[in-house]
């Protein structure tokens, strides 16, 4: 800079060469104020990848590229394409997901009896077994013989918990040896559209990846004959199956949950109404379970004091809802209908009680503490209201997202104004719509 700087003075000085100062000022203003190109659709500017550390990681991703390499081979079959996607447009299981278990063992797979029972477009489409026909005809080809056998034989052990048509609890939720198929922005497409087949290898935004499309009528916009990058434009795109694991299955009618069992509510019921979700919490590839749409849990925590000969007892309970979003709905902003119940009956005993927000991952630590107020009788017939003290661990990798102390009196008194808030929906107080995640509290 110092030597340009010389050069121009020179030129200045000498009015010979006004006019080539002049020109070669206004050729460095043109070149520093120039935009530099936008990266191309598919292409990701920068991201960090976690790769598989332990040996037990390293295996599993060893299995997802096998699996991915069968995929890849068997989907020009259009009935093997179809039938996939019919599984994973049924719904049966949340975020745009399907197990290999159900794939591969059509016969004993609740989903297939899902689709069935039902008679859901999704499932008139599809040709049963074909896939699991198809896969068990490549795989020793494309594999061998014994790898094949050992995938197969996998599936079958590790997943029969998910394939009945229940909603997982908090255990049975994303497995890290439950092969499953990913297929982001799944509605956007046909449902014969011909996807790519990639293999969730690490944990990030993006991945490149081999394209088998080179010189082949299969349309990938890649810069690079030889590499494609795997990111969310990419995938918004073009229709990509991400071989990965986990897949947890969707409360089935659960806008009907209210109404079921015949219970006698007071109307001091709250149940979480709508969300949304702003924010893209998860990385879109992992082979852990823990990429794709965003799984957010709602929590509720009470605090009460039981008196045994006159000795004070402190209990915590904590009750989860989960929400699951897919990334479209939160590119778009969508709200989602929950309609689970909060609370069943806000016990005026309980001054206050603990809502709390955060992202579920299958990794990482945080923990909601505080202390919330109860009222306790004593033997003499003396009310007290008491702090309690709580602590309730999470598994996330994100910052919590939302913990407040909600006090019986004004939750109540401000629900149907709109303070505290961000205005009224259906009647109800819209609240932290300052927050990457809204949502609203109905009463009965």
């Amino acid at each position: 800079m110092f030597t340009l700087t010389t050069i121009l003075c020179t030129l200045m000085r000498d009015t010979r060469y006004l006019a080539a100062a002049f020109l070669l000022i206004s050729m460095l203003y043109a070149s520093c104020g120039r935009q530099l190109p936008e990266p191309k659709p598919g292409m990701a500017a920068s991201g960090e990848q976690r790769k598989p550390a332990t040996p037990a990681e390293r295996e599993l991703v060893k299995k997802i590229r096998e699996v991915a390499a069968v995929l890849n081979s068997i989907y020009h079959d259009p009935s093997v394409v179809a039938e996939v996607n019919a599984a994973i447009a049924s719904g049966f299981y949340e975020d745009e997901r399907v197990l290999l278990a159900d794939l591969l063992y059509p016969e004993e797979s609740a989903l297939y009896s899902f689709m069935h029972e039902r008679k859901t477009e999704a499932g008139e489409a599809i040709s049963w077994g074909s896939f699991s026909r198809k896969f068990r005809e490549a795989a020793p080809e494309i594999l061998n013989p014994e790898r094949a056998a050992g995938i197969i034989a996998l599936v079958k052990r590790s997943e029969p918990g998910l394939r009945r048509m229940e909603t997982a609890n908090e255990n049975q939720g994303l497995s890290g040896t439950a092969l499953s198929i990913y297929y982001p922005y799944s509605e956007d497409f046909p449902p014969g559209q011909h996807p790519l087949a990639v293999p969730a290898t690490v944990e990030a935004d993006w991945v490149d990846v081999a394209d088998p499309a080179c010189g082949k009528a299969h349309e990938h916009r890649a810069t690079d004959c030889d590499k494609i990058r795997i990111d969310e434009n990419y995938v918004r795109e073009n229709p990509v199956h991400i071989i990965g694991s986990g897949a947890e299955p969707a409360a089935v009618a659960r806008e009907n949950a209210l109404l079921s069992g015949g219970q006698d509510f007071s109307p001091a019921l709250i149940y979480l109404g709508k969300v949304k979700c702003t924010r893209q919490y998860d990385r879109l590839i992992s082979f852990t379970g823990n990429g794709g749409g965003s799984e957010l849990k709602f929590i509720r925590g009470e605090a009460y004091i039981t008196l045994n000969n006159d000795q004070q007892v402190v209990n915590t309970e904590f009750d989860v809802i989960s929400v699951h979003f897919r990334r479209k709905d939160i590119r778009k902003e969508r709200e989602k209908a929950v309609y689970a119940i909060w609370d069943p009956n806000w016990d005026t005993a309980r001054v206050e009680q603990v809502f709390g927000i955060y992202e579920a991952d299958t990794r990482g630590e945080r923990e909601f503490s505080g202390a919330v107020d109860t009222e306790i009788e004593h033997p003499g017939g003396e009310t007290t209201i008491t702090p309690v003290s709580y602590s309730y661990t999470v598994s996330t990798q994100d910052n919590i997202i939302r913990q407040i102390n909600w006090a019986r009196a004004s939750f109540f008194r401000y629900n149907r104004s709109g303070l505290a808030g961000c205005g009224l929906r259906n009647g109800y107080t819209w609240y932290d719509c300052r927050l990457p995640v809204s949502y609203s509290l109905p009463e009965l």
